[in-house]
C-alpha cells in the first residue's frame, strides 16, 4: 500500500501488545480512529520508558519501537541516543512526514531535534502537569518551531 503521509509517534509509552488495554487508552483509541479515517497514512511509534523491554514488534499494524528506559535516570540519555538512531532508520524506509511528541518532556525535545535534521513538521500534545512553568523542557526548546496541542 502507498502512503500519502507517515506519522512518527514518540511517547513516553505504548501498549506492549494488542491485550495491553490499561497502556495510554486515547493514545490507543486515537491511532485506531486515525487509522480507520485516513488510511493512507502511516504511523510508527517510538516507545521509550514502556515496555520495559528493549523490541521491535507490530501493534494493530502499526509499527512499534520499544526502548526499554524502564524510567531510569541512568538509562535517559542511551534511550535519546537509540530513539534518533531509530527515527533516522524508519525515516530511511519511509520519509517521516511529521512527528507527533507525547508530553513536553524528553519525547517534545528529541523530537525538535529530530524535526530539524529530518525536515518534518513537530507536533506535541500537552497534558496536565507539563504545562506548568516549573518544566525545565518549556524553557529550552523553541515552542514556535512546534505546534502545540493542549487537552487540559
Amino acid at each position: 500500500m502507498m502512503f500519502d503521509n507517515h506519522v512518527l509517534l514518540l511517547t513516553p509509552g505504548f501498549p506492549k501488545d494488542e491485550n495491553d488495554f490499561l497502556c495510554t487508552p486515547p493514545v490507543q483509541d486515537y491511532l485506531l480512529k486515525y487509522k480507520e479515517v485516513f488510511p493512507k497514512t502511516k504511523f510508527s511509534v517510538i516507545a521509550f520508558q514502556y515496555p520495559y523491554e528493549k523490541s521491535n514488534y507490530s501493534w494493530n499494524g502499526i509499527s512499534a519501537y520499544s526502548l526499554g528506559g524502564n524510567n531510569s535516570r541512568i538509562k535517559k540519555l542511551f534511550v535519546w541516543k537509540e530513539a534518533i538512531k531509530n527515527a533516522k532508520e524508519i525515516h530511511k524506509e519511509f520519509s517521516v512526514t511529521s512527528i507527533h511528541s507525547l508530553w513536553f518532556g524528553e519525547c517534545a525535545l528529541v523530537g525538535y531535534y529530530l524535526s530539524c535534521k529530518l525536515n518534518c513538521n513537530h507536533i506535541c500534545t500537552l497534558m496536565g502537569q507539563d504545562v506548568q512553568s516549573s518544566n525545565y523542557y518549556l524553557k529550552i526548546l523553541n515552542n514556535e518551531k512546534i505546534k502545540i496541542i493542549s487537552l487540559s
